[in-house]
């Protein structure tokens, strides 16, 4: 279980017993076992004794009914609900023409999670790696669905490849997102270096501003392309520091 999910399950079952003030029974359901079997998890009943937490995989969960339920894995990739995983050849030849519905099986184990709880479901993700079932129950307006994102940046996908998805890293110039799909596409979208959680995004007027609404951070851009200026384009000149936008290699004063 990733850092990002971990924290995400505790802020759950902490809002699940901020909401309840009787004892509650929690269903804390993994796509994996190697979800469920990680040590991380069993810590949690020692963290949280006022609840009752029970750790099972999807598959096993058939039958069962829990006050609230968690769900674990929801993001994209292999290792993702649905896994992304090529489909076996030989499996699509025995496949009925249902079936041929996208990620179909991995839909029914989907809908037999939601399906487990008598209140709240919980999903956990990763906030820019978010399951294609996350983005269908937020697109769908039939669904009530509470989301509960840190800096408000939610699903980015690549704009040059269009086919990845952009996760977030760090480096020596702080933290940025980078496409999935490298080192086949090297797009990548600077984090905001006021707040250090949105991105830089075009607003109506065509200017950059930071996504996160608490921040709105308008950083530097270049006076040629447009594109972002940040510390990491800030260089030592004969005469002093200035800009150089990595994009167009035009250059600038700071300001």
């Amino acid at each position: 279980i990733s850092k990002n999910d971990f924290s995400g399950l505790k802020k759950a079952i902490e809002r699940i017993i901020k909401n309840n003030l009787k004892k509650n029974k929690i269903l804390v359901l993994g796509r994996y076992n190697r979800t469920i079997n990680n040590p991380k998890l069993k810590k949690l009943i020692d963290e949280f004794p006022q609840v009752v937490l029970d750790f099972k995989t999807l598959h096993s969960s058939k039958g069962l009914e829990s006050d609230n339920v968690i769900i674990l894995d929801v993001n994209r990739g292999i290792q993702g609900f649905p896994t992304e995983m090529t489909d076996d050849p030989i499996l699509e030849l025995v496949m009925t023409e249902d079936d041929s519905y996208p990620y179909a099986e991995e839909r029914r184990l989907f809908y037999v999670g939601l399906t487990r709880s008598k209140n709240n479901v919980y999903l956990i993700t990763s906030p820019h790696n978010q399951s294609t079932f996350i983005r269908e129950l937020i697109n769908d307006e039939k669904y009530d669905v509470d989301i509960h994102d840190e800096d408000g940046v939610g699903n980015l996908n690549c704009k040059t490849c269009k086919t990845g998805w952009m996760s977030k890293r760090t480096s020596a110039y702080g933290p940025f997102y980078k496409c999935s799909n490298y080192p086949y596409c090297t797009d990548t979208i600077p984090v905001c270096e006021e707040c250090q959680k949105g991105v830089y995004i075009t607003n109506e007027l065509s200017d950059n501003i930071c996504s996160n609404i608490l921040c709105q951070h308008e950083p530097p851009t270049c006076e040629n392309c447009w594109s972002v200026l940040g510390n990491r384009n800030i260089l030592d000149g004969k005469y002093g520091q200035f800009y150089k936008c990595f994009e167009c290699d035009n250059t600038q004063d700071l300001y």
